[in-house]
Order: structure tokens, then sequence, then C-alpha cells
């Protein structure tokens, strides 16, 4: 659902409250009542420069610490409900409460959105995004994309999770980007088209990657870039398999296993596929002729 605009308000003032709330994420990270969330990405990997890179954070636990502090630095309560950072029932609340954070950062390097993940257990959904505001549309924009700009011109790997793009970053792999939790969109697959020619598409090696994959193929062929795929061993995500194995060992699988989408459609078809099963084999002679027209 996106934010009721019952008054007007400069988008400037939007991208003032985002920047002031990565900041205050970031510094809760960093502080003493953070030290849980900063473990957390530290055990994943993390460094802490990487940390500050991507200006990770962690939200209180409590319902409106943000609320009180955006108020205090001289926000007005229609700004914040703009922004998509508060919402309101009796009281103003915080949307996001003892989250891991991550802010989504434009091209033009300006904080549009934020992540929030949660480790749960089943009582809350695991991600929870900024709903859209004047400055933030989530399937216009990709995670990773204000770095990547800069080291794609040759080929960008299109990733699903935003710890896939920031371990591939740290690891020397700068032209990483993810879709921010849904199917690529046309309008995504545009993005992609102004700043590089060749995409390599990394889902996770399981039945909603496949799709995925099938998905974000159609939309950027029909950009008219090249595709290949490739699905990380044992059904690692590229995060796991860098984490284990190294970046050299990443390097090598990169260049030695990304596959063609007449290859894709052959190999992957669908994972595990009954050739008894009377629809296996028109399918996959369909998809095999689609992907070589």
């Amino acid at each position: 659902m996106e934010n009721k605009e019952s008054v007007n308000i400069p988008n400037k003032r939007i991208y003032d409250i985002n920047y002031e709330t990565a900041k205050f994420f970031h510094s809760y990270l960093m502080s003493e009542d953070g030290k849980w969330a900063l473990e957390y990405f530290l055990h994943r990997g993390l460094s802490i420069d990487t940390i500050k890179r991507f200006k990770l954070g962690v939200s209180p636990a409590s319902k409106d610490s943000l609320f009180k502090h955006l108020k205090a630095i001289g926000f007005s309560d229609d700004e914040m409900l703009a922004a998509g950072v508060v919402r309101k029932n009796d009281d103003f609340l915080d949307i996001f409460r003892n989250r891991l954070m991550f802010p989504i950062i434009d091209v033009h390097d300006m904080v549009i959105a934020f992540i929030g993940k949660i480790e749960d257990d089943g009582s809350f959904p695991r991600f929870l995004n900024t709903c859209n505001s004047p400055v933030y549309t989530k399937c216009d924009n990709l995670f990773g994309m204000n770095f990547a700009q800069a080291a794609c011109t040759k080929q960008i790997l299109l990733v699903e999770g935003t710890m896939d793009v920031i371990s591939l970053h740290q690891a020397g792999f700068t032209n990483a980007v993810a879709s921010l939790g849904c199917n690529l969109t046309k309008e995504q697959a545009k993005l992609l088209k102004r700043y590089t020619k060749e995409v390599i598409i990394m889902y996770d090696a399981d039945a909603s990657g496949w799709a995925g994959a099938k998905n974000a193929i159609n939309l950027l062929e029909n950009e008219e870039l090249t595709v290949r795929v490739l699905f990380v061993p044992e059904g690692k995500d590229p995060d796991e398999y860098i984490g284990k194995n190294g970046s050299e060992s990443f390097k090598q699988l990169l260049s030695d296993s990304a596959n063609d989408t007449v290859d894709f459609s052959i190999n992957k078809y669908p994972y595990n596929p009954d050739f008894d099963d009377e629809f296996v084999i028109p399918g996959i002679t369909e998809e095999v002729l689609r992907f070589s027209d």
C-alpha cells in the first residue's frame, strides 16, 4: 500500500528524513544496545568498512524511538508519514522495530528507502520494505546499483538477496545488484540496460529461483541484453559460497559455469524432472525452441 499524501511534501524533505534515518539506525548499530546486530553482521563475514560503506544499521525495539528522534531534529508528522518511516494508529509508531536495516540508495547516492530483516519464528514477516513513496517505487530500483554503476560496463551480476550483493562487493565483485525481493520488472531491466551489455543471473537454486530466472531472461532479452545463468553448486547462494570457498573460487566458477540461456533451459528444467511424466518432454522442447528463436 502506498503512503497517503494528504499534504504536499517536497521530495527534498523525504530525502533528508531517509538520510537522517539511515544515520540513526547506523549509530544504534554501533552502540552498546546494537551490539547483537553488529555481531550478526561480523559473524556473516562482513568487515566494519563494508558495514559502513553500505550504511547498515539496526532499528531499536521500542515503538517510537525513530519518531522521537526525527521530531526532535525538526521533521513534521506529515513528512515522516510521507517518507514511510512511521505510521499512525492512536499514536505515531516506527515502521521498523528490532530489525537489521539495509538502506536502499539510488544511482544519485540518495537514500530512498529501507529493507528491514528480522530473524524470527514466523510470527512477523522476515523482510519488510518501505512502502512506495514520492521518491521510491520498489520495483523500479536495484539494491547496490549506486556502487555497481561504476563497475558494470562489461557485465552485471543479478542476485536475489541484499547479503549476496554486499558479500560479492566485499569480495571484489562490485558489479552485483539485487532486485529488491520481487521478480525482475520491465523497469529494472531497462535500468540494467543503461549500464551494461550483459547480465549474469545468479538466483537461488530452487524452484522459485528457476522461475525467477525464466522471467528475468525474457525481460532482459527483450532489452537486447546478452544473458547467462549461473546456479551456485550445492544449492548455495553467492554469499554462502564465497564464505566457504573464497573469492578466487567464485571467480573461477563465474568463468567456467555461467550457461547461455539454451543450456539453462535444457539443464535446469525443472531441477529433477520426471521424464516419465507426459508433460515434461514437451515442456522442455517448448523452452528450447523459445530460447533458440
